[in-house]
């Protein structure tokens, strides 16, 4: 793809990129192809780049919340090695937290899983809804749980993701 320009603003940089340029890089990468008024795609490509925003989208998200560190450390660990291959190329690179317990599900994430593809024969991109379902609910636990302790509620903007 071919950079235009960048601008910078208030500290921030931003590229911007030849709309075409960005357009073509998306066909050819998703094998995009338009012939006789019907169009093909490698759809199960698109929903793993997808479902890997997805994951690094929630994880971001709890981060930045009240609910960093609140939920339970397996499901916590699950998360983390998800959004860590979803940064790295859609592969499990244990590092930190490797040896800690990471399930979901009846799902486990351990050392022997380094270097595999995440979405294949370990999830596929709609668990990754599943997850969120759970973590919201795991949120919504929190808050309930805050309440009946007598303690300020873990949200003040829903627990919905």
């Amino acid at each position: 793809m071919a950079l235009d320009t960048s601008v910078s603003f208030d500290g921030f940089t931003a590229f911007v990129f030849e709309p075409k340029d960005a357009l073509d890089q998306f066909n050819s990468e998703f094998q995009v192809k338009h012939q006789n008024h019907q169009t093909s795609a490698k759809i199960y490509q698109l929903l793993k780049t997808q479902a890997r925003m997805m994951l690094i989208f929630l994880d971001d998200v709890i981060e930045q919340s009240q609910y960093n560190n609140k939920l339970p450390r397996a499901l916590d660990n699950f998360l983390y090695h998800l959004r860590n291959g979803a940064a790295h190329n859609g592969k499990f690179l244990l590092r930190r937290r490797g040896n800690e317990i990471a399930e979901w599900r009846g799902k486990t994430i351990d050392q022997s899983m380094n270097d595999r593809e995440i979405f294949g024969t370990f999830m596929c991109p709609a668990d990754v809804l599943l997850l969120i379902v759970d973590v919201s609910a795991e949120m919504k636990r929190i808050d309930e749980t805050a309440v009946t302790q007598g303690k300020p509620s873990g949200s003040d903007q829903g627990t919905a993701i």
